[in-house]
């Protein structure tokens, strides 16, 4: 005969509700009631299991502001290069005369960040935008 599946019983566990925003994606994040469907875990590992994820949800997803230029540099274009505010928000301009560009002070694993606005040579019916 075939041994039946173990029964799984679900169990609420509420905790505070708070909403976050996730500084590496800028979107809220909603804690509220937890549901965890219980069958191989016992209570205890199954509370403990939710207070680490919870401990690693809020220290992860913190708001925090800081100026532009920290963390990058111009590279051309320094007064087509305007930030607004307080160094949260930039503007790179394009003229006649030359585009602007920026790009991270900090190398990161596989590079870096670089970003330019500037016009083709020759026949430049557009813009070229390489981020």
């Amino acid at each position: 005969p075939h041994a039946s599946p173990p029964l799984l019983t679900q169990t609420s566990i509420p905790l505070p509700s708070h909403t976050l925003i996730n500084s590496s994606l800028q979107w809220p994040i909603k804690l509220g009631l937890i549901r965890a469907k219980m069958g191989v875990f016992s209570n205890g590992v199954l509370v403990s299991l939710i207070v680490v994820v919870a401990s690693l949800a809020l220290s992860s997803s913190s708001v925090h502001g800081g100026d532009f230029f920290q963390d990058f540099e111009v590279t051309f274009g320094d007064g087509r290069v305007k930030r607004y505010g307080g160094g949260q928000l930039l503007s790179l301009t394009l003229d006649r005369d030359s585009g602007s560009g920026f790009r991270s002070k900090k190398v990161y694993l596989f590079g870096r960040i670089d970003m330019q606005l500037k016009l083709v040579a020759g026949n430049s019916a557009g813009t070229v935008t390489a981020y």
